[in-house]
């Protein structure tokens, strides 16, 4: 009897192959997706050239600074950017389809109007900015100005710009929870702030949110660096990236300008002989950014009655025939910081929950119910990874933990209006999500335990990375 031959399996293809066709694929239909622009009949160069600046600076700071994850890194914000390119061109598409010129909002309209005027004026074909826009000019509307000075009036380019801000800041968020936690709880974070619905939809848009947000979780996740770490280079990325929020987020600025130099101390598990000799210098640099830039009394004056009357005043100020209103109870009492503490509860729970599912009343507000999910479970999960981290004496959740409740109690004080709070709250999705990993890596990996159940038996044999 003839023996058949031995069977010989294939050697199996290399992942790393795989997920180098993965990324190409994404940066192809990305940059296809830009010949968009010919459908309302525009130049795709301005875009183009965007594009591929942002590309580039991604890729090279990763390749630079990431020693570990860096292929994890690289997948994340290929990812993360080539989505929201593609959702960039479809938006601006169907926005331009309705007639408002690729516009979302008044305030996006107002930017790239300023952003251009910036650029005109710069070129010399307007003498100035008109006096009443001046109140618009901030480190935004000026890097507008840069990108129509240099690439002409590009509305599409300058969304790309901001779907970079949106990609970059799920690097942060990852950086922040890699000082606070493992990796695999570190890349759920980073997976879940590339795809957060409010994060993505801002930088979609036209607007200064996802420049702001970048900036808030890198200075937080420079912060960190420097409290576990001990690292100066996460001192001097908090410190520079901390400076340019001034003009963008006063209220934010403040807020991490005490909260960076005193929950330091708190953070660094070094002796408190090293915690003064590197968190003394950091203080003075942090206190003198806010007093240079912002403050001459590091924002202790807004502590005044006229300020905090003034605050008060803001939470009143819309008309009362408003639809997204929020229902503020008016406290009669004569004194306004007593005031101010009876309606903070009421304000607190507003901010960690409005609009409630039963209070939908229009479609707007029914389209943000996955958002409002979504917050839902980073908010219970963020509580639990301060209560682990303090179970665990691991006290550097403390320093993102405080700027969370700095701004929950500043938004409380303020806001009066739904639509603006969700808007708002994304400035404190970064840090929430950065303590939410562990939580959302167990959702993961329970998730995909369930999935795999259902799966063929080669299929299930597979692990979440």
């Amino acid at each position: 009897m003839i023996e058949s031959p031995p069977l010989i399996q294939p050697a199996a293809r290399p992942a790393h192959g795989l997920a180098a066709r993965l990324r190409l694929a994404a940066v192809a239909l990305a940059a296809v997706s830009l010949l968009g622009a010919f459908v309302v009949h525009d130049s795709p160069l301005p875009s183009y050239v965007v594009y591929l600046a942002s590309l580039a600076l991604g890729l090279g700071a990763i390749w630079l600074v990431a020693r570990a994850e860096r292929s994890f890194l690289i997948n994340l914000f290929l990812g993360a950017f080539c989505l929201r390119v593609v959702l960039v061109v479809a938006s601006h598409l169907l926005l331009v389809r309705l007639g408002t010129s690729g516009f979302a909002f008044a305030d996006d309209h107002a930017y790239d109007k300023l952003g251009w005027d910036i650029a005109r004026a710069w070129h010399g074909e307007i003498p100035g900015i008109l006096q009443a826009d001046s109140y618009l000019l901030m480190n935004y509307t000026y890097l507008l100005g840069f990108v129509y000075f240099n690439l002409g009036h590009s509305v599409l380019a300058a969304k790309v710009m901001d779907a970079l801000f949106g990609a970059a800041t799920a690097l942060g968020v990852y950086g922040m929870a890699r000082a606070l936690w493992d990796v695999r709880a570190a890349r759920a974070a980073g997976v879940v702030a590339a795809l957060f619905p409010s994060m993505l939809i801002w930088s979609l848009l036209n607007l200064k949110d996802a420049l702001v947000v970048l900036l808030i979780a890198f200075v937080l996740f420079g912060a960190l660096r420097f409290a576990r770490q001990g690292d100066w280079r996460g001192a001097l990325l908090a410190v520079a990236v901390l400076a340019p929020i001034e003009n963008m987020r006063f209220y934010v600025f403040l807020i991490l300008g005490w909260v960076l130099p005193l929950f330091y101390f708190v953070a660094s598990s070094e002796s408190w002989r090293l915690r003064l000799r590197k968190g003394v210098p950091f203080a003075i640099a942090v206190f003198a950014t806010v007093y240079l830039l912002g403050s001459n009394t590091l924002g202790l004056e807004f502590l005044n009655p006229r300020e905090v009357k003034n605050l008060e005043g803001i939470r009143g100020s819309d008309n009362g025939e408003v639809r997204t209103r929020l229902n503020v109870t008016k406290i009669d009492d004569d004194n306004v910081y007593r005031r101010q503490l009876i309606y903070l509860p009421e304000g607190v729970l507003s901010v960690l929950t409005a609009p409630l599912p039963w209070d939908i009343a229009t479609p707007a507000e029914a389209a943000i119910q996955p958002d409002l999910a979504a917050w839902y479970v980073v908010l219970v999960g963020s509580a639990l990874g301060v209560l682990r981290g303090l179970r665990t004496r691991r006290w550097a959740v403390l320093l993102p933990a405080a700027y969370v409740g700095g701004m929950i109690l500043a938004l409380a004080l303020i806001e009066n209006n739904v639509g603006t709070l969700v808007r708002h709250r994304a400035m404190i999705l970064p840090p929430m999500i950065g303590l939410a990993g562990p939580t959302l890596w167990f959702i993961w990996t329970a998730a995909f335990e369930l999935v795999r159940a259902r799966l063929p038996f080669r299929l299930a044999q597979q692990a979440p990375a």
